[in-house]
């Protein structure tokens, strides 16, 4: 079989359709096998895998930093006395 550029790690794209599962399982690469296995928390955006899981944390996380950022403001304000 002929494999171009990265399809090799597309899971799905690197089988023929004459292979039974257990041939299936045993030639997805290791990257498409954890793919599948994540499955739960990636999708493609723009062609791009985006784990949804570690965006959803960043989003936590900034989300905090911007309420600190707006406590810290008002205390500030309020001691100029805006």
């Amino acid at each position: 079989m002929c494999v171009i550029g990265n399809s090799q790690y597309l899971p799905g794209l690197s089988l023929t359709k004459s292979e039974s599962v257990d041939q299936k399982t045993e030639n997805k690469s290791p990257v498409a096998m954890e793919t599948e296995n994540a499955q739960g928390h990636m999708i493609t955006y723009k062609g791009a895998m985006v784990d949804v899981e570690s965006l959803m944390a960043q989003l936590e996380r900034s989300e905090k930093t911007r309420a600190e950022m707006e406590k810290q403001m008002m205390e500030v304000n309020k001691e100029k006395g805006i």
